[in-house]
């Protein structure tokens, strides 16, 4: 089976992301390019307000990624996507099949009733995952019915639901506007899930939690299975635009958070945030911080409660991604506040990086939507990227040659003329420019290209004419 090329976008509230990896035959994952536009404004809490600033940045991140060193000539014609935001959450449901003899549980019937789970629907809410939290056989748990024979089965699941906004819009910006199908959407906190937990983790009980902008996911996981996942309107651009209260802007307000705030003490970095303002009081900003960072902890410490387990259940503690999981001392903070132990998500070893410019940690979250793709039988990823036709390739590899630097240790052609040659082809017109040439040393193979790219645009040209003439004739 040949590698397949994959691509991810990820609209937050603060960032878009867009990623590019490849999958070979026995599912290992290479990141090969990642890249990010900052917004503002137009996606408030996951959804999209902007339809038009969106596609503006998302068209950027395609092109980036299109003209990438190990992607060039390709492009993007197809792209998983994250879906996450503040209507994001999961709701409990029980089926239950009878069956008038004893029957064998095959993956038939699983997947049979998980497809009736999913035509009940949600009050406002679009279904956009079902996942088995547990199962009776005849009244008595079983971890993997399938295999098993009996009279009745009975199935707890989460239904993980959104408002249909948020995927409305997402496809208003890349089926409609774009031109990109997109393949599947894909929930951020559980592709996350898949890629940082461990099993142990999973198995014996933990939490995890994605501290974004202006969203926090809190999804809790324990038996294989996800328990609950709810999401709460508050993050780390909270606290920045509380600080903008001091009369400062938000970009100063954003870089005096992240450079010189312990959110867990009343310490300041004093000179820190009088380089970025002078005169601004550091008991203000230590006031602002620790008040928000607080309540974000309370409703965190909340929701786990809610969950219905207890610290007990949940002996693996919590794992925390996103941006926000970057301000000092929010680990600290949420580790005394909760009493559960906090680790921070790590990209795991299996996953290859190509570019040493991409930081694998920060970008957690779109490579899971990569990663999540991979996780499908070979046959069902879809390849993301056009091949070029040989025409295009050839004109690529002229143009890589033409575009060589003399100091380059790569083969280079003679070709007679200075470096810069434009070629344009549309429908069987082509133009080519050129500057003053060098002494020609002979014919050499680009020169005779180019010959003939000069003949058919003579013949081109003189074709043109002569339907004129006709038409001055009638």
């Amino acid at each position: 089976m040949e590698s397949k090329y994959i691509v991810a976008i990820e609209v937050g509230s603060s960032l878009v992301k867009g990623a590019i990896g490849v999958v070979n035959d026995i599912g290992t994952l290479k990141v090969c390019a990642v890249e990010t536009r900052e917004i503002v404004d137009c996606v408030r809490y996951g959804c999209i307000q902007n339809v038009e600033e969106v596609r503006g940045a998302v068209a950027d991140i395609i092109l980036a990624l299109e003209n990438h060193s190990n992607i060039y000539p390709r492009k993007v014609q197809s792209v998983y996507v994250s879906l996450g935001g503040r209507s994001l959450m999961s709701y409990k449901r029980d089926l239950e099949r009878d069956f008038a003899q004893e029957t064998e549980i095959t993956n038939e019937v699983i997947y049979q009733m998980l497809d009736e789970a999913r035509l009940e629907p949600v009050a406002d809410k679009e279904i956009v995952e079902v996942l088995p939290a547990g199962y009776m056989v005849d009244n008595k748990k079983n971890a993997n019915p399938v295999g098993t024979y009996g009279h009745n089965l009975k199935m707890a699941l989460n239904i993980i639901a959104c408002r249909p906004q948020i995927i409305k819009n997402i496809k208003r910006v890349l089926e409609e506007k774009m031109q990109l199908n997109v393949n599947d959407f894909v929930v951020r906190q559980m592709a996350i899930a898949k890629l940082v937990l461990t099993s142990n983790e999973i198995q014996l009980g933990c939490v995890l939690v994605d501290l974004g902008a202006e969203t926090t996911t809190i999804s809790v996981h324990k038996g294989d299975a996800l328990q609950s996942l709810v999401t709460i309107p508050m993050g780390s651009r909270n606290i920045t635009r509380d600080l903008t209260s001091l009369s400062i802007t938000e970009e100063q307000a954003e870089k005096i958070k992240c450079d010189c705030v312990n959110v867990n003490s009343h310490e300041v970095s004093v000179s820190g945030a009088q380089m970025v303002v002078e005169g601004i009081d550091d008991g203000d900003i230590s006031k602002y911080v620790q008040s928000r960072a607080g309540e974000i902890v309370a409703n965190i410490a909340a929701q786990i409660r809610e969950s219905g387990l207890k610290n007990t259940d949940l002996p693996e503690g919590i794992i925390l991604v996103g941006r926000g999981a970057k301000l000092k001392g929010f680990n600290i903070l949420l580790e005394s506040n909760t009493s559960l132990k906090v680790r921070s998500g790590q990209l795991p070893s299996k996953i290859q990086i190509a570019d040493n410019s991409i930081h694998p940690n920060d970008e957690i979250d779109v490579i899971s939507i990569l990663y999540a793709a991979t996780q499908s039988n070979q046959d069902a990823i879809v390849e993301c990227l056009s091949e070029v036709s040989k025409e295009e390739n050839d004109i690529v590899e002229i143009g890589f040659q033409g575009d060589s630097d003399d100091d380059d240790n790569q083969e280079r052609i003679d070709d007679g003329y200075s470096d810069e040659v434009e070629v344009e082809v549309e429908e069987d017109k082509v133009k080519v420019k050129e500057k003053a040439p060098k002494q020609p040393k002979g014919p050499t193979k680009f020169q005779l290209l180019m010959e003939k790219l000069k003949s058919r645009l003579a013949e081109s040209l003189s074709e043109e004419d002569d339907d004129e003439d006709d038409e001055d004739d009638k």
